[in-house]
């Protein structure tokens, strides 16, 4: 793989994959094990969302995606029709 930073500091990938974005953010409205479980299934099925992970103790998201495929407000959007709110 070759990386190239361009003027404006962002990474380019040459001869390979593009690179997933990983996030955390905050997330309101998670109170039991079955909601992590329900948004987590929900995310990782979701295309261009490789990798969803939910602490219940922080109140927090990890999240590992695609943004040639999907945009964190997309994402916020599938978190809030189910009642959870992303904080971005």
């Amino acid at each position: 793989m070759l990386w190239i930073v361009n003027v404006n500091l962002n990474l380019i990938l040459i001869g390979g994959k593009i690179p997933m974005k990983k996030e955390t953010y905050p997330i309101i409205g998670v109170e039991c094990a079955s909601c992590v479980r329900k948004i987590e299934t929900l995310l990782i099925n979701a295309d261009g969302i490789k990798n969803a992970s939910v602490n219940l103790a922080s109140e927090k998201i990890t999240l590992e995606y695609d943004e040639s495929k999907i945009s964190i407000e997309e994402i916020s959007k599938i978190i809030k029709k189910i009642g959870y709110e992303l904080v971005t």
